[in-house]
């Protein structure tokens, strides 16, 4: 499957649950997942640069998309982000069902500032943020804003970097155009 901003083609398919999966090389060394001290950490990510920011759950209800577009352009000014082709904050928030995340982009050569309905590249970086915390595999489920599940997949196999992976369901139509779209069925 080719996707912007990863070079070369990435691995995709289903898995045993019948959730669809990208295999996406995303860091390219152990040291692009920095904490950075002040409560956050920054996820170096080929074409995009991720900030994880962990918010405790009465900090939700300031949610709204001007507060987080707001506070997203602050952190990327902090970390001096806003020249990055692409940078965007996740807001990670832990909830009685699970973790939920806010994900703002912003895309320099476009000035946009987007609050995303779902991010792939965010939900991964909340699971390499987790796995480097650890020490350990990852399999977390993360809310979007859609509504949607995407679950994120770190998986230490051994070789210095490990295999990530974001898994989720697609249905309808957008099965039917995945499925061919990636080479493995439909019409």
């Amino acid at each position: 499957m080719k996707v912007s901003g990863a070079q070369p083609h990435l691995k995709a398919g289903s898995s045993n649950k019948g959730e669809f999966y990208a295999q996406i090389p995303l860091v390219e060394r152990p040291e692009d997942i920095v904490h950075e001290g002040k409560g956050f950490y920054r996820v170096n990510m080929p074409g995009i640069v991720q900030i994880v920011m962990p918010l405790h759950k009465e900090q939700e209800k300031t949610l709204s998309e001007e507060n987080v577009k707001k506070r997203t352009l602050e952190i990327l000014q902090q970390q001096h982000l806003l020249g990055t082709p692409a940078a965007g904050v996740m807001f990670l928030v832990k909830t009685e069902k699970g973790q939920r995340i806010y994900p703002c982009v912003r895309v320099a050569a476009l000035g946009t500032l987007i609050c995303e309905q779902a991010c792939g590249s965010g939900t991964m970086a909340v699971g390499l943020v987790e796995a480097a915390k650890t020490g350990r595999d990852v399999d977390i489920s993360l809310l979007q804003p859609s509504g949607q599940v995407i679950h994120a997949q770190v998986l230490h196999t051994g070789k210095p970097l490990p295999v990530c992976r974001i898994l989720g369901t697609v249905n309808g139509d957008n099965r039917k155009r995945w499925l061919r779209d990636i080479g493995i069925g439909g019409r």
